[in-house]
């Protein structure tokens, strides 16, 4: 396993080197930082000396090494406002995480419960209702979706006279110097319809890929072996059908999060959070060359470190392929 490890890693470490290539040349060539202090009355030599302090002058490979090098050390210099992005890269991060960890992790368990019954009890009326509820979250956009939620959320609280389900924010300004349960208890209460929003959007695709995977399971001739040998119906669906069935779920998770992490922009933009996806909008907006190569860069590690986990995963759902 070990091996197997170091194996991938040494594989992934070429394939980040090429994605920091491209993704610096794609921000390079965007756009122009100098948009935003060319003004009437800015003077030309004021623009050529922040030039000279953002490095323009030199060709660009120069500026791609000093990039690349302070990165590895984990320094990504200073944004817009004269801060460290790499602190604001972690604080954003540990904000966003949250939504997304707990959003996942329901979402897949989701999945796996509402592919695994309609597999099972494909034809009958419960699965009939299932499935469309689910294609009906399929078809509908984020946005609309983080809207309604939203909207519907005002209305509730201003009919009950309380704020019961927070609308704006990741949390409540000042509640970090609170005590540890009315953190964790605020922390809640605005997880919730981003939350929701999120889960909506997210588990009907895995639903319909870990349906499709079950049933190709349920017809599958070591199945019926199975169930020949005398095995109970629940021992043969759960022990030997939903763990070969789980093997394109992974695949699908791996392949989906990367569209998560960029579906935080619009949810984070409709419930006010101060996150990962706020953050690469206003750094899209500053022309803040920084804070979006940060971005990215760290979206393209989690893509590299998730195909990696996807892949131990198989190794161990499925004997076939562990001395692979």
């Amino acid at each position: 396993m070990i091996r197997f490890v170091g194996r991938r890693v040494l594989q992934a470490i070429p394939l980040i080197i090429v994605a920091t290539m491209l993704i610096f040349l794609a921000v390079s060539v965007a756009g122009d930082p100098l948009d935003q202090y060319r003004q009437p009355n800015v003077p030309q030599s004021t623009l050529d000396a922040k030039a000279i302090e953002l490095g323009l002058n030199r060709p660009i490979y120069e500026r791609y090494w000093t990039w690349v090098t302070h990165a590895v050390h984990g320094d990504f210099g200073n944004n817009a406002s004269g801060l460290p992005v790499g602190r604001g890269l972690l604080d954003r991060g540990l904000v966003s995480l949250r939504l997304i960890g707990l959003a996942v992790i329901i979402a897949i368990l989701a999945a796996i419960a509402v592919g695994f019954y309609t597999a099972v009890r494909r034809g009958s009326a419960s699965e009939r209702l299932l499935m469309g509820l689910t294609i009906l979250m399929l078809t509908a956009p984020e946005f609309w979706l983080a809207v309604i939620a939203k909207q519907g959320a005002i209305s509730f609280n201003q009919r009950t006279g309380g704020t019961f389900l927070a609308t704006v924010g990741d949390s409540t300004p000042g509640v970090a110097t609170a005590g540890f349960t009315d953190r964790i208890s605020d922390y809640a209460g605005h997880l919730v319809l981003p939350t929701l929003v999120l889960i909506l959007n997210t588990f009907p695709v895995w639903a319909l890929y870990q349906r499709t995977a079950m049933l190709e399971v349920v017809d599958s001739d070591y199945v019926t072996m199975a169930r020949a040998k005398g095995l109970s119906n629940r021992a043969v669906l759960v022990r030997h059908g939903l763990r070969t069935s789980l093997m394109p779920l992974v695949t699908m998770v791996a392949l989906r999060l990367p569209w998560i992490i960029g579906g935080l922009v619009v949810i984070e933009s409709i419930f006010g959070w101060r996150g990962l996806g706020s953050m690469l909008i206003e750094g899209i907006q500053k022309q803040d060359t920084n804070t979006v190569l940060a971005f990215l860069l760290m979206s393209a590690i989690i893509i590299t470190v998730l195909n990696i986990a996807a892949d131990l995963i198989h190794r161990y759902l499925d004997p076939r392929i562990r001395d692979a």
